[in-house]
C-alpha cells in the first residue's frame, strides 16, 4: 500500500503495475471489477495521480512514473534497513538465506546506528578480532550515551583493529577515544579511499557513499586543527539532517573476512 492514497487510487496503481500502460477506459473497466464507480470519478483519480507524480501520460496512455518507482524502491529498502537495524537477528536470518544483502540509508546517523546496533551484534563464532578500514575516523558525537556504552563494551569484549586513511588533528582526537576503549588504531594507512569496511567474524560490510558525503566530512576533519575549533552545528547537521543515498553491502564469507582481517591487523600492528 502507498501511504496517503485512497482505495481507488491504490487500485489504479496496482492495475498499472500489472499491465504497464492503459487508457482511461481500460483503467475504468479494471476498477469496475472491484467497485462501482463512475467513469468521471476514476478519471479524476487518474488526474490526481498525475499531479502527485505517480503516473505519467504518453499520448492517450497512462503508466507508472519511472522516477516514482525508483523512489518507492528506495523507501522500501530504507524501511527494511531501519527494521533490521532494530532487530539484529533479522540480519543474520537474511544473510543465512542470501549470503549478500544491500541496505540503504538516508542519513549518516542511520548508517552508523546500523553498524552499532546490528552489524556489531552479529555472532562472532570465529572468536577473531573485529577489524575496520576507514577513510576517516567515525565521529561519535550525536550518539546516545547508551550507544557509546555499547561501543565501549564491544571493544572491551573483542579486540578491535582500526586502520584509518586520514590523519588530521580531529582523527587523532577520535583515535584517542577509541584507544581508551581498547581498540588498536593506526592513522595514515593507505586504505579505504573510496569505501569503508567492517569485518566481524565471518561477516564483511562495505559502505558506498556519494562524493558530496565524503567531501562534507573531509572538510570537517581538515578544518578542525584543534578541538576548540570543532563546528558542532555542522557535525549535528551532517549526522542527523543532511540526506544522502548511503548504501551498506553485507556478505557472509569467512575466507574474505579472514583475508581483510589478516591484512588490517598487520597494517595496524606495524
Amino acid at each position: 500500500m502507498v501511504v496517503g492514497l485512497c482505495d481507488t487510487k491504490m487500485q489504479i496503481v496496482e492495475i498499472l503495475t500489472n499491465i504497464k500502460t492503459a487508457s482511461p477506459k481500460q483503467i475504468y473497466a479494471e476498477v469496475r471489477n472491484h467497485q462501482q464507480l463512475s467513469y468521471q470519478a476514476v478519471h479524476k483519480s487518474i488526474k490526481v495521480l498525475c499531479e502527485y507524480g505517480i503516473l505519467t501520460k504518453e499520448k492517450s496512455l497512462y503508466g507508472l512514473c519511472p522516477d516514482w518507482i525508483v523512489r518507492m524502491s528506495q523507501l522500501s529498502e530504507r524501511l527494511n534497513a531501519t527494521y533490521i537495524a532494530n532487530n539484529p537477528e533479522q540480519l543474520q536470518h537474511r544473510l543465512d538465506q542470501d549470503e549478500v544483502a544491500l541496505f540503504r540509508f538516508s542519513r549518516a546517523i542511520e548508517m552508523w546506528r546500523f553498524f552499532l546496533n546490528c552489524f556489531l551484534s552479529l555472532p562472532n563464532t570465529t572468536t577473531q578480532p573485529t577489524v575496520c578500514r576507514w577513510r576517516r575516523m567515525y565521529c561519535i558525537m550525536g550518539l546516545s550515551e547508551e550507544e557509546v556504552s555499547k561501543m565501549q563494551l564491544s571493544m572491551s569484549q573483542t579486540p578491535h583493529y582500526i586502520a584509518c586513511n586520514s590523519v588530521t588533528s580531529f582523527d587523532t582526537a577520535l583515535k584517542n577515544h577509541y584507544s581508551q576503549w581498547g581498540a588498536l588504531v593506526r592513522l595514515g594507512v593507505d586504505c579505504a579511499k573510496h569505501h569503508d569496511t567492517f569485518v566481524r567474524g565471518e561477516w564483511v560490510a562495505q559502505t558506498v557513499a556519494p562524493r558530496r558525503y565524503h567531501a562534507a566530512w573531509d572538510s570537517v576533519h581538515q578544518r578542525t586543527q584543534k578541538l576548540q575549533q570543532l563546528d558542532l552545528n555542522t557535525i549535528f547537521k551532517l549526522m542527523h539532517k543532511v540526506e544522502y543515498d548511503l548504501k551498506v553491502i553485507v556478505i557472509k564469507s569467512l575466507s574474505h573476512a579472514d583475508s581483510i582481517r589478516k591484512r588490517t591487523i598487520a597494517e595496524v600492528a606495524q
